[in-house]
């Protein structure tokens, strides 16, 4: 059950037409939860693991296959600060930036979208571990 605290701080993304769909908390792994929202074209999976907060993205016609928010911003040229300290800080960085990564995962734009994240996401692999997979 999603409790009234929760609800808050989802707040953001759920005033911009979000639906909380999937949620689960894992108490026997320290408590690690996650919660997946959607819009229908989008979908957010919101992570805490092991008191850290993380978020993630994909395009409900590719919902398998998700990219880290700190590769979407890094293809938006941007620097992402995670993990986040909180669940209701991770909503709201994702609201207030929906109108700039929201566009990329479009059923138009999302093929390019892909190719180019999963680019980002080997360039990332190597940069910090000095190879790719």
């Amino acid at each position: 059950m999603i409790d009234e605290r929760t609800i808050t701080e989802l707040a953001t993304l759920l005033s911009r037409g979000y639906a909380l769909g999937n949620a689960a908390t894992y108490d026997e792994h320290f408590g690690n939860t996650f919660f997946i929202l959607t819009n229908g074209a989008v979908n957010v999976r919101l992570v805490r693991e092991r008191g850290d907060w993380f978020a993630e993205i994909s395009s409900s016609n590719d919902p398998n296959r998700w990219f880290d928010l700190a590769i979407v911003f890094r293809h938006l040229g941007e620097r992402m600060q995670v993990p986040f300290s909180s669940l209701g800080q991770a909503a709201e960085t994702l609201a207030e930036a929906s109108s700039r990564w929201e566009p990329l995962f479009s059923p138009e734009v999302y093929p390019s979208t892909r190719r180019r994240l999963r680019a980002l996401e080997l360039q990332s692999a190597k940069e910090r571990f000095g190879y790719s997979p």
